[in-house]
């Protein structure tokens, strides 16, 4: 989106989220705005090996992915406990960080979306199978235990 200046602000932005979390995206899916269809941007993402895929206009499926996302952000951040705008800022930094790091998300497997974008999923998946099996193994001792008592009940 154009700045103050009709300056975009896109790669700039795209820089910032690439120094943050210090990963250059496989791909970027973006509108057919002025500044996602710019020399610049374009050259940016030559530079990253980052392909770009620009929505069809008119193809809600194709916004699904980022419409989600922003009804998640306003569901996070409760606009009315904001007193100002860096308050709000603030907030809703917060709980994107928690809803990104920390929050399991069922749809991906219950582990937070960080670590899925980081590829450790599978490590993840492989310890909680594990998991699972141990707890499945004690289920089934304390069941047998169970049972076990209960027929020495009935015979007594």
């Amino acid at each position: 989106m154009p700045d103050d200046d009709g300056r975009c602000d896109s790669p700039d932005h795209l820089l910032e989220a690439i120094l943050t979390t210090g990963i250059v995206p496989e791909s970027i899916q973006s509108n057919n705005g002025s500044c996602h269809i710019s020399q610049e941007y374009r050259s940016l993402l030559e530079k990253l090996e980052s392909a770009h895929h620009l929505i069809h206009h008119y193809c809600s499926q194709e916004k699904a992915d980022i419409e989600r996302y922003h009804r998640t952000v306003r569901e996070l951040v409760d606009v009315d406990n904001a007193e100002t705008s860096a308050d709000l800022e603030e907030v809703a930094k917060e709980r994107i960080h928690y809803h990104n790091n920390i929050q399991y998300q069922s749809k991906i497997g219950f582990i937070p979306p960080y670590v899925k974008y980081r590829g450790n999923a599978n490590q993840i998946f492989e310890e909680q199978k594990k998991k699972f099996e141990k707890d499945r193994i004690k289920r089934m001792e304390i069941n047998a235990q169970s049972m076990m008592s209960k027929t020495q009940n009935i015979e007594s």
